[in-house]
């Protein structure tokens, strides 16, 4: 059967140049694939701050915010 390669059809060049994808992977190919590709785990830090965080903001907000919602 001309044409057939991978048991798809061809493009225009007659072939393809890789076997189709069809998404089975296992957890372990896809956690080494995304690694491949730079992706990791996001992990929380808790022990960092947000650099943008305001501290005179937080402390207001704690004081005078805080009680009124803890109230209810």
């Amino acid at each position: 059967m001309a044409g057939r390669r991978y048991g798809g059809t061809a493009g225009p060049g007659g072939h393809r140049d890789r076997p189709a994808l069809d998404g089975r992977f296992s957890p372990a190919q896809t956690w080494r694939i995304l690694r491949q590709m730079g992706f990791s785990v996001q992990v929380p830090v808790p022990a960092r701050r947000a650099t943008e965080r305001d501290e005179e903001a937080v402390a207001t907000w704690t004081k005078e915010t805080w009680p009124r919602v803890e109230r209810r």
